[in-house]
């Protein structure tokens, strides 16, 4: 199989007004849109499906794409899933995300049928004032956590992380959190769009948007003492470096700096999706090449073997776990 491209699945106004322009004007996403929030980069979800951008099956939903090729282009760790196992985003947010949490697979299967949601965020750039929020910052009863809710003080009792350039925090699934306005990354999950609203900076627990029930079932009310996930060291390769930055029960996430060429085997254990951050060049492989440029994405089949980045290149691959 040959690796292809993707075309994302772009969310933007009236359904999602927190986005910004950064999307538009430097990761090249079209939408009839003055705003952006999120571009579904890798997505097998029936609310947004990425499409094939290259290659005899250009124009299919991932989910078919994979339907018609077989399973085994995911690889064998993506053989005890009944579904495609990711859901990769760039998100772009001008205003503050609601308070939220996701649920467990055990939870979110029963009540919502779907999988649960750990997820994680990778920050390439951060401005001095970004933040955001995540975990109690001490241990909390539900009852403290309800009245706190309903006098709007909810932000007393969470942790707000500044973050900066590099950096990665991982939101298990029971997790308060939100990301604060301003805030542009890069999100790795599993293949779930299940979140339950709690607060939105000044609404009313009463709001319609909110899932408050749901969230009071799945709410892990521990103290997060650290979210910020400790990543490798920086190995320098021959023309490139690359640096480990988590490996979860999900997924398994390496930031990549190409500055020339980066010759890359892909692993039978999982598919492996490239995301550009910056840069531009080619996906060389046996048959062919995909030329890429800066918020593009590449899906790479577990059945590839080996492939080359030619150009330049910053950004993360992401396999299956």
């Amino acid at each position: 199989m040959e690796p292809v491209k993707l075309k994302a699945a772009l969310m933007g106004l009236p359904y999602w007004p927190l986005g910004g322009t950064k999307l538009k004007e430097e990761f090249n996403k079209e939408l009839d849109s003055e705003t952006i929030a999120q571009s579904w980069e890798l997505s097998a979800h029936e609310f947004g499906q990425s499409l094939i951008d290259s290659g005899p099956d250009k124009g299919i939903k991932l989910g078919d794409y994979v339907a018609k090729n077989g399973k085994e282009i995911l690889g064998t760790y993506s053989e005890k899933y009944d579904r495609f196992p990711l859901l990769i985003k760039f998100l772009d947010n001008k205003k503050n995300l609601f308070i939220q949490v996701h649920p467990d697979d055990e939870y979110a299967f029963r009540v919502e049928h779907e999988p649960g949601k750990m997820e994680m965020y990778y920050f390439f750039e951060a401005d001095d004032n970004a933040h955001i929020y995540v975990g109690f910052n001490k241990d909390v009863t539900e009852e403290e956590f309800l009245n706190k809710l309903v006098a709007g003080e909810v932000l007393d009792l969470v942790n707000k992380v500044k973050v900066h350039p590099g950096d990665a925090i991982l939101v298990p699934a029971g997790t308060i959190h939100a990301l604060a306005a301003g805030t542009f990354c890069i999100e790795i999950q599993q293949n779930s769009n299940t979140t339950y609203n709690i607060w939105n900076f000044g609404e009313k627990p009463g709001h319609r948007g909110f899932q408050i029930k749901k969230a009071l079932d799945v709410l892990n009310y521990h103290k997060l003492v650290n979210p910020f996930i400790e990543q490798g060291p920086k190995i320098k390769c021959d023309g490139y470096t690359k640096q480990h930055v988590v490996t979860s029960k999900y997924f398994d996430v390496t930031r990549l700096d190409v500055t020339n060429s980066a010759k890359l085997e892909a692993s039978k254990a999982s598919f492996s999706h490239l995301l550009c951050y910056d840069g531009q060049g080619e996906v060389i492989f046996a048959g062919g090449k995909i030329n890429y440029r800066k918020g593009d994405s590449i899906f790479i089949p577990a059945e590839t073997l080996e492939y080359e980045i030619k150009g330049t290149f910053v950004g993360l691959i992401t396999e299956a776990r």
